[in-house]
Formats: structure tokens, C-alpha cells, sequence
């Protein structure tokens, strides 16, 4: 099962960077941060899930993953979750 409070952490990262990024907005890609958000939770579960992560989610590494998220360059927009360095499995999950 996947961890619905980093669902929501990392959701609402990547929603921080969209806004940043003047993606979310009247006419953007986002109409709104809470649509924003909707959208990227089905995005956010499906890395979650592929990072299969059965003993859980380390908190203090998915801030880190929430904090890198967020600083992405606007210019390159991440597509997943699975390509920042502090959002890999090995990084993220618990041992």
C-alpha cells in the first residue's frame, strides 16, 4: 500500500513548483492549485508504487525528495518522481 501522507507531501511539492513555475492558473496547465494537486496524486501513487516501498517511507528522506521536488528548474519539468536523485528507492525507503 502506498503512504497517503507522502502521496499528499509530494503532491502538493510538485504542485509548489508548478506554481512557482507559472504553471497553475487561469488558461495554465493547472486551472487552479487544488486541480493541480488532484492531478498529481495519480502520478505521485504510481511512482510510489513502483518504488515498492513495503516497509514504508523514511519521513526526514521524503522531505528531502518534497524539498527537491519543489526546486526543480522550470526549464525541465519532471515527469516522475523517479528521476531526482532524492526520491530514489534506495534514498526514500525504509530498510
Amino acid at each position: 500500500m502506498v503512504d497517503p501522507d507522502a502521496v499528499e507531501e509530494f503532491a502538493n511539492a510538485w504542485c509548489e513548483q508548478d506554481r512557482s513555475c507559472e504553471r497553475v492558473g487561469a488558461g495554465r496547465q493547472h486551472a487552479a492549485f487544488f486541480d493541480c494537486v488532484a492531478e498529481r496524486r495519480d502520478a505521485v501513487r504510481t511512482d510510489l508504487q513502483a518504488l515498492d516501498c513495503s516497509r514504508g517511507i523514511v519521513a526526514t528522506q521524503a522531505r528531502k525528495c518534497a524539498d527537491e521536488l519543489e526546486q526543480v528548474d522550470c526549464a525541465n519539468p519532471t515527469a516522475s518522481l523517479l528521476s531526482l536523485a532524492q526520491c530514489q528507492s534506495e534514498i526514500l525507503c525504509a530498510k
